[in-house]
């Protein structure tokens, strides 16, 4: 993650930076930056239960990515319920905080505020000067508990990330449309947690919207902006960024951000995302953080999404098997012309022959896929943290995996270095590996610009980061300013009815 602390930019305040989840910044960072510090958080929480906390696919660590924003790095710790905010300059710790249940992803800086969500379907508002409690506001419909992953959580979780659009925070609670009565989609003024609008996603809404279609591509999901797509070129680029989305969306359900409809395009495989430029076509799923489910010749499996970060028409993202990098410019025309449905055993698209002139559109799923379509990218750096280890032997039979250790990767490459975490800052591309390596390249030619190896006690249990480094170019460095690199890779509201207001106490 990059980001600066204070001075005009805003930083990089949420999951992903912003509301379109686009991990990018415009901030220059260097391309070769030094450790400020380290601030050693601690690994998993020790205890019988250790196991089951780390099978868990919502989390992906001992601590999540970080956010930053008016010098403050946070960060949660999902297993210790906590988040911990540090001193950008110095790394000291200014104030931690418990909450109720797991933060699985990080918080949400806003105006002086700190949203966070729960694993026990609470949403909260801190003061972020001082970690103290703002407002509280429980989002799931019951006050109930059920055991996932170790935990007690709530049948009706929310997200750490809270989606903020100008003065209101877009929250989901809930599991599946068809699990526990359905899932919960909550509009919140930001300041006091008055509730707006708050609208159901059950299964009501799949007869209405999908008549029973598409059941596969809608679990529980982070939520982020989207816009409709210019179906004429001549509207022309979409020259400004960070506007209001015409939807909040969680997976392919779009939610009037005003009103609370819900709609769904479940066809549609691709998010327009309005970043500047022409805008981009993310793949929807990007950001997603827990299973997603396909169809593949031994059944139902899930199935980790490919990394990306996007930015002024351009969109950086790596091939399936998580290995090359690539670069897909997006224009006015290919927006237009883009055939973006897709899914599961509905529409299969043949795959593009060398000997085929190169497409003008760029209108099929392929598309960010290096491997699968190579004239569609700008350029591609195969291969990034070399070529796979062929010494192990690999499993047969489909990649059953029988033994502990097989089941951690050995037998089937998920020990291979891989591309861990894509994000932009400036005119630099920056690539972690899930070994700990990290690559900078030149966002305008594919050019390998640095390569650096961090401690080998950045790594926790299983390769899993257990210190989170700030990197700083020194000679850059100002009172309170400077490119900076960080890598994760009161009142309180009683609200027993979503649809009343609350009241404090």
């Amino acid at each position: 993650m990059l980001l600066r602390p204070a001075g005009g930019d805003k930083g990089w305040p949420a999951y992903r930076a912003d509301l379109w989840r686009s991990a990018s910044t415009t901030t220059a960072v260097p391309a070769n930056p030094e450790v400020l510090w380290t601030a050693d958080l601690g690994d998993w929480p020790e205890g019988p239960l250790a196991d089951d906390w780390q099978e868990n696919p919502g989390v992906r660590g001992p601590i999540t990515p970080p956010v930053a924003a008016g010098g403050l790095v946070l960060v949660a710790q999902p297993d210790r319920h906590r988040v911990v905010a540090l001193d950008a300059r110095t790394g000291k710790m200014r104030w931690d905080f418990t909450a109720d249940g797991r933060v699985d992803t990080p918080p949400t800086l806003t105006k002086g505020l700190c949203l966070l969500g729960t694993r026990n379907g609470t949403v909260y508002a801190l003061r972020a000067k001082d970690g103290q409690l703002a407002w509280r506001l429980r989002v799931a419909p019951e006050d109930e508990r059920i055991v996932a992953f170790g935990h007690l959580e709530s049948p009706w979780p929310a997200a750490g990330s809270v989606l903020v659009v100008g003065d209101t925070a877009y929250v989901a609670a809930g599991r599946h449309p068809l699990a526990y009565g359905g899932i919960r989609i909550l509009a919140l003024d930001t300041a006091t947690g008055a509730v707006k609008w708050v609208t159901p996603i059950n299964g009501d809404t799949y007869d209405r919207c999908k008549k029973g279609q598409g059941m596969e591509v809608d679990m529980f999901d982070l939520l982020v902006g989207e816009v409709r797509r210019p179906l004429d070129p001549a509207v022309g680029d979409s020259k400004s960024t960070g506007v209001a989305p015409d939807y909040v969306t969680m997976g392919r359900w779009q939610i009037d951000p005003d009103s609370g409809k819900v709609d769904s395009n479940w066809t549609q495989g691709f998010n327009f995302c309005r970043t500047g430029g022409a805008g981009v076509m993310a793949p929807r799923g990007l950001w997603t953080y827990g299973p997603r489910v396909f169809k593949g010749h031994l059944g139902y499996l899930t199935k980790k999404r490919p990394l990306a970060a996007f930015r002024d028409g351009a969109i950086f993202t790596c091939s399936d098997d998580l290995r090359n990098l690539c670069r897909v410019d997006f224009t006015s025309e290919s927006i237009a012309s883009f055939g973006g449905d897709w899914h599961t055993h509905r529409h299969k698209i043949p795959r593009i022959k060398e000997s085929h002139p190169k497409k003008h559109g760029r209108t099929d799923y392929w598309l960010l896929r290096a491997h699968e379509e190579p004239n569609n990218a700008t350029w591609t750096a195969a291969e990034v943290f070399g070529p796979p280890d062929t010494s192990e032997p690999r499993l047969k039979g489909g990649g059953y995996s029988w033994t502990p250790d097989q089941v951690h990767g050995g037998g089937r490459g998920l020990n291979d270095p891989v591309i861990g975490a894509v994000v932009v800052a400036g005119d630099t591309v920056f690539v972690a590996g899930t070994r700990g390596r990290l690559m900078a390249y030149d966002a305008a030619d594919g050019k390998k610009l640095t390569e650096r190896r961090p401690a080998a006690s950045h790594l926790g249990r299983h390769g899993r980061r257990a210190r989170m480094p700030l990197r700083l170019d020194r000679r850059r460095q100002g009172a309170g300013s400077g490119p900076q690199v960080a890598l994760p890779f009161a009142k309180e509201l009683r609200h027993d009815e979503a649809t009343q207001s609350p009241t404090h106490r």
